[in-house]
């Protein structure tokens, strides 16, 4: 899809910045990564590292097919980036009306980061409580069962 993307649009200045582990039976897309003079693969980020990278992105595209909830869409959402991330009921609970959703395949994926490239979108984070008022919370309702 990004391959896709500079094709289309040769003076299109930019990098993919891939996170995480390399995972599992994709030696060929390594061997392409590596050579891809626009890819930087950094490998593992510490949690507290990645409020930085999502703040500097213009988007994280997060083409998961299985996920238990999809963090990574939500903490770039709070961080200001617009996400780019596969239509699954599992993403949707952690993004919001400013995702974009997507079918995981390259063409859906390349149209997605041409829009946004053109349009550089800008979000609202939405209003969630802090760690410390859901735990509040939490506790409230636990105590509010005890006592019935």
């Amino acid at each position: 899809a990004f391959d896709q993307l500079l094709h289309k649009n040769p003076s299109i200045n930019c990098n993919l910045v891939l996170v995480g582990s390399d995972g599992w039976k994709n030696k060929r897309l390594l061997e392409r990564i590596s050579a891809h003079p626009f890819i930087r693969q950094l490998g593992y980020v510490p949690d507290e590292d990645l409020p930085s990278l999502y703040a500097k992105t213009l988007s994280l595209v997060f083409p998961s097919r299985y996920e238990g909830f999809g963090m990574p869409v939500l903490e770039a959402g709070l961080c200001g980036a617009v996400t780019i991330a596969t239509d699954i009921k599992e993403i949707r609970e952690a993004g919001n009306d400013d995702t974009i959703y997507v079918e995981p395949t390259t063409p859906s994926i390349a149209v997605a980061m041409q829009d946004v490239w053109n349009t550089r979108p800008t979000i609202v984070s939405p209003n969630f409580l802090s760690w410390q008022e859901s735990g509040k919370r939490i506790v409230d309702a636990i105590s509010n069962l005890i006592r019935k």
